[in-house]
């Protein structure tokens, strides 16, 4: 299974979007996850990394766990 960013997204819980999600990669230094083949190269994570992005977002906006 795949953990795209909708997928981290729908996690959180917590209305923050795409948009959002990719300004804080570059700000946060956000593990780089790795591009699906095919056509769409959709970004991909492993669970790991997933959970590792997940934290920094919690702890940036201090959201509830």
């Amino acid at each position: 299974m795949y953990i795209t960013v909708g997928k981290i997204l729908e996690e959180l819980k917590n209305p923050i979007t795409r948009v959002t999600f990719y300004r804080l990669e570059k700000r946060l230094h956000f593990p780089s996850g790795r591009k699906t083949s095919g056509k769409l190269k959709w970004r991909v994570y492993s669970r790991t990394e997933a959970n590792i992005i997940k934290r920094k977002i919690i702890k940036e906006y201090n959201l509830p766990t």
